[in-house]
């Protein structure tokens, strides 16, 4: 088990330029929120080993509007309540020897990113593959447990695509994306190890 913080950077939707009355600027993104998981870990050999990881967090997404109307300035933002689920298969490399109190390591791997909702019923594309990089350290308490903290990236692109009318997408009709957008989800990450 670990637990953390998840940090998302990068908007997963935008309305369109060319819109129907789009007069204001209006974007989606998730918001920084508290993260927990697990994960397994196999080790091929010293240095080398296989893990597979499964996490979630209550990130809710907020909607931002912005701009002008009437030369009258128009801005505001609305909460929705979602999640965001990620798991991910990698390699990890760690250097250093056993007898190190602590030992530093690198991971890489493809991973699937879902969010999950009430307002995403409305689109289609809220799940993706990623792909995972990250980094941390492991310092030694007793001969079987450790403490392990990581930061992982799960790197991935987003396009959501308009399945039914949304007044937040002011008059986009179906089938009308969002953008495709390039999204960065970190995760901060520590957790107690129990070597077996």
């Amino acid at each position: 088990m670990f637990g953390g913080l998840y940090g998302p950077a990068g908007i997963v939707g935008e309305v369109p330029q060319e819109a129907p009355l789009r007069m204001v600027d209006v974007s989606w993104r998730h918001e920084t929120a508290a993260i927990l998981g697990a994960r397994l870990t196999m080790w091929l050999s010293e240095r080398l080993g296989a893990e597979a990881s499964i996490a979630y967090s209550p990130s809710n997404l907020k909607r931002k509007v912005a701009g002008t109307v009437d030369d009258a300035p128009v801005f505001g933002s609305t909460e929705y309540e979602t999640k965001v689920l990620a798991a991910a298969g990698r390699g990890v490399l760690r250097f250093g020897s056993a007898q190190d109190a602590v030992r530093f390591q690198v991971l890489g791997g493809l991973g699937v990113v879902s969010r999950a909702g009430d307002v995403y019923e409305s689109v289609e594309g809220a799940t993706g593959l990623a792909l995972v990089i990250g980094g941390g350290f492991r310092v030694r308490l007793a001969p079987n447990v450790l403490i392990r903290v990581d930061v992982e990236d799960y790197l991935s692109k987003v396009e959501l695509i308009v399945k039914e009318p949304l007044s937040e997408t002011l008059l986009v009709v179906p089938g009308t994306s969002l953008g495709s957008h390039f999204r960065s989800d970190f995760l901060f990450v520590q957790s107690l190890v129990l070597e077996l």
